[in-house]
């Protein structure tokens, strides 16, 4: 019930205090016009200079999704699907950035 409370708080938060409901960044990337293609390319570079730079990072994250994905629970699930759609996200954003 209390779940989106913290959601709900900062969204009310950004809204007076920046005059919307989501970062600039965001309404910045609505209309860029990159090529998909050009998105997934780039997004692989992004991973793979982080694998090279930090590759500890990458490993944890590698690690705790292939723990999850054996694990069979529900929640834990969940919680994979939010950092893959998160990693999906950065990957394509960083072209655009």
């Amino acid at each position: 019930m209390f779940g989106f409370l913290p959601l709900l708080v900062w969204e009310l938060f950004s809204v007076f205090y920046y005059g919307t409901l989501f970062p600039n960044t965001a309404y910045a990337k609505l209309n860029a016009e990159v090529d998909l293609t050009y998105l997934i390319k780039d997004g692989i570079h992004y991973y793979q200079n982080s694998f090279r730079l930090d590759p500890l990072t990458g490993t944890v994250i590698l690690a705790v999704l292939l723990l999850v994905l054996f694990s069979f629970k529900k929640r834990p699930l969940t919680i994979a699907a939010g950092i893959v759609l998160y990693l999906i996200y950065t990957s394509t954003s960083a072209a655009i950035s």
